[in-house]
């Protein structure tokens, strides 16, 4: 399942830069962006890499396509839901690690600042951690 996640990723950071959803046809823009972005998806499932895998395209406040494809379960024939659970492990450790790096170029979170600063009602038990150590994990 970790590898549906990523490829999913994946298929999504390269779909949008490379312009493969802003083709314009007989549809509105919002609509022919889900058709495309529904048929990569769809084709990306079926060919066989990933069992199966469940998309979600958010562009501002649009929710593009929220959709699952393929099986959950090949044994059982169980299909994908936008609600199943993938044991993705530590796969996300890198994506949250960059989106927290883009706040810190912004200057909207420093590295050195301390946990509590963002969210003041995690329980540190009076201990500091930064969130430097959080993304090294000594913390």
């Amino acid at each position: 399942m970790r590898r549906s996640f990523a490829c999913a990723v994946a298929f999504v950071s390269v779909a949008m830069p490379l312009g493969l959803v802003a083709q314009s046809t007989a549809l509105a823009p919002v609509a022919r962006t889900r058709v495309v972005l529904d048929s990569l998806a769809k084709d990306f499932a079926m060919n066989g890499m990933v069992p199966g895998t469940a998309i979600a395209v958010v562009r501002g406040r649009d929710t593009l396509l929220f959709k699952a494809y393929g099986k959950a379960n090949l044994e059982l024939g169980i299909p994908m839901t936008v609600n199943s659970v993938f044991r993705i492990g530590s796969v996300t450790k890198q994506f949250t690690s960059a989106a927290i790096m883009r706040l810190v170029e912004q200057g909207r979170v420093k590295l050195d600042d301390d946990l509590s600063v963002y969210v003041p009602q995690f329980p540190l038990q009076g201990k500091k951690v930064s969130i430097r150590q959080l993304l090294n994990h000594t913390s």
